[in-house]
């Protein structure tokens, strides 16, 4: 949001919003571990038994309209070097491409043998960092990418690179051992989230309430493990063209040296 709609809340606007949103109703509760039901229960009645429910209703959203160019926008501020900010329009969390992009993700952001780490970082010394991440969300997100220069490189360069790499990459595919490593990593970081039992639980209460199905956390793993280099291919030229995305220029304003 923007400063200037924070400053405006008031000590009232709190209040409502946490009674509208705060309630029994619109509140998951996930339990893991070793414990007693009935003693367990108890304990939810005594805490949350009278608390009146919110009838506070969704509200409608409304579809977005389809982007049909790519936007960019040049913003100044206090850094050293030219950064990049890129999104590109994404599928939600339960769409079948959101595993296939979360590959994807992977392949050219996971770790320093990744494509775009390897071009960009390594090779061509163009960045500093380069970090990818996709919108976990109910609704359809985004797929964020972040290139930092290194100083005296032009954020132009970066860009072009890194966009014939994804041009490459959706028209050759991806070799089975690299779709493979992508994978494995993929599926060593779920599991070692499963370790604890709070790594258990987060990841059921947010499926439960993105999706609406506590199965679909548990889907993930054979998700990942279905993708094809045709999947792979399909994607990036679906979702990663620059039709779709909006590209911010963070410039240096001249007030660090």
């Amino acid at each position: 949001g923007w400063m200037k709609d924070i400053q405006a809340f008031t000590p009232e606007d709190c209040v409502a919003f946490y009674r509208q949103h705060y309630a029994p109703n619109k509140a998951t509760l996930v339990f893991v571990g070793d414990f007693d039901e009935k003693d367990l229960l108890s304990a939810v009645q005594a805490s949350y038994g009278t608390m009146k429910p919110s009838r506070a209703k969704a509200l409608p959203l409304a579809p977005e309209p389809p982007q049909k160019r790519e936007r960019r926008l040049r913003f100044p501020q206090p850094t050293a070097t030219d950064k990049l900010a890129i999104g590109y329009r994404a599928p939600a969390l339960a769409e079948p491409d959101h595993a296939v992009l979360t590959v994807v993700n992977e392949i050219l952001f996971g770790g320093r043998s990744s494509r775009i780490h390897q071009l960009l970082v390594h090779d061509l010394e163009l960045c500093s960092e380069t970090q990818g991440s996709i919108a976990p969300f109910h609704d359809p997100g985004l797929h964020e990418v972040w290139l930092s220069m290194r100083a005296g490189k032009k954020a132009a360069d970066a860009l072009a690179r890194f966009d014939a790499e994804l041009e490459r990459l959706g028209r050759e595919g991806t070799s089975e051992a690299e779709l493979e490593k992508a994978k494995n990593r993929l599926e060593l970081g779920f599991l070692q989230g499963m370790e604890t039992a709070q790594g258990k639980a987060e990841p059921i209460g947010f499926h439960h309430l993105v999706t609406g199905d506590v199965r679909t956390v548990f889907g993930q793993l054979d998700a990942y493990r279905s993708v094809r280099s045709e999947d792979v291919k399909r994607v990036v030229r679906a979702i990663l063209r620059p039709s779709r995305r909006t590209v911010v220029h963070v410039v240096p304003d001249g007030s660090v040296s």
